[in-house]
């Protein structure tokens, strides 16, 4: 039974494979220089259709006092979306312009030195933020590299942050600019080769 059971796994894992030619995986660029790092896989479902879930981890805003940093929100989350290709009838999902509609759902720390020299002492407040939006964007191909150009924008919500806390935070103004969902971006990533399944 248990060698049943492996060669089921094993055929379900060759087509998957067999699939992979129409999957990508992909870097933004744009974002270390802001302190971040992102990481998404996209799948084609169509000619026209795709999905993609991204995550993203990293510093979302910064302040310093004499050039010792006082102030940090930091972050992580992900980003599931759903993307049309609407003229690519010959070549085919995820190449070409699209435009898509993506959500995130991040969790974030805010961390205040008052005294940022010494770090004896600081204030923290966490909380989340969803956020929903539209973007459009171009994916060039190169051989089996992929280089996309994308913006987008929308809004969102803010919950379970502690608004005692956040009055003893000067800055917490910046978390509040999370909930704009402004996306450029500039990613560099992989396009799977084809396999072909033997069984």
């Amino acid at each position: 039974m248990r060698k049943i059971g492996v060669l089921i796994l094993l055929y379900c894992g060759l087509v998957s494979i067999s699939a992979a030619q129409n999957n990508a995986i992909k870097t933004d660029l744009i974002r270390p220089l802001r302190g971040q790092y992102s990481l998404a896989y996209e799948r084609k479902l169509g000619s026209f259709l795709s999905v993609q879930l991204g995550v993203e981890a990293g510093d979302y805003a910064t302040t310093s006092l004499n050039g010792s940093t006082d102030y940090r929100l930091s972050g992580f989350g992900i980003i599931p979306e759903v993307r049309w290709y609407p003229f690519n009838k010959r070549r085919g999902a995820p190449l070409g312009f699209f435009t898509g509609v993506a959500f995130r759902y991040a969790s974030f720390k805010e961390e205040y030195y008052p005294d940022p020299f010494s770090r004896t002492f600081k204030d923290t407040n966490e909380g989340n933020v969803f956020n929903y939006g539209i973007d459009a964007g171009y994916k060039f191909k190169a051989r089996r590299i992929a280089i996309e150009i994308l913006g987008g924008l929308g809004g969102g919500t803010l919950s379970n942050f502690d608004a005692f806390k956040s009055a003893r935070i000067p800055y917490s103004h910046l978390h509040e600019d999370e909930k704009h969902f402004y996306r450029i971006e500039l990613s560099f990533g992989y396009l799977f080769p084809s396999f072909k399944s033997t069984l």
